[in-house]
């Protein structure tokens, strides 16, 4: 029986030390996530603005195609249409203090 109880001993204390390694582990990985949280604060505050946003800009790109079809009677080309879009989304977000 002592060798039986040895084992059974041995046994206990290693699982004593796994217990402690994973309380360990689990400390340092709620550490990790918090650095990481705040690492990604900043994106999580640009993302939030780019879906504030994309409403505005959205209506103004339409608001900007409508313009210059008006404008010319004819529907222009793509890049023009695209430059004078971001100059209407320019002037939104300025007036808008963004």
């Amino acid at each position: 029986m002592p060798v039986a109880a040895a084992k059974i001993n041995e046994r206990t204390a290693r699982k004593r030390l796994l217990v402690l390694e994973s309380e360990l582990n689990r400390q340092t990985l709620t550490i990790q996530l918090g650095a990481i949280g705040q690492r990604t604060a900043r994106f999580e505050r640009w993302a939030s603005l780019g879906w504030k946003v994309y409403p505005l800009l959205s209506a103004g790109f339409r608001m900007a195609r409508g313009f210059s079809a008006n404008r010319a009677k004819r529907t222009g080309g793509l890049l023009s249409m695209l430059t004078r879009s971001l100059r209407l989304a320019r002037g939104f977000l300025r007036n808008a203090g963004l």
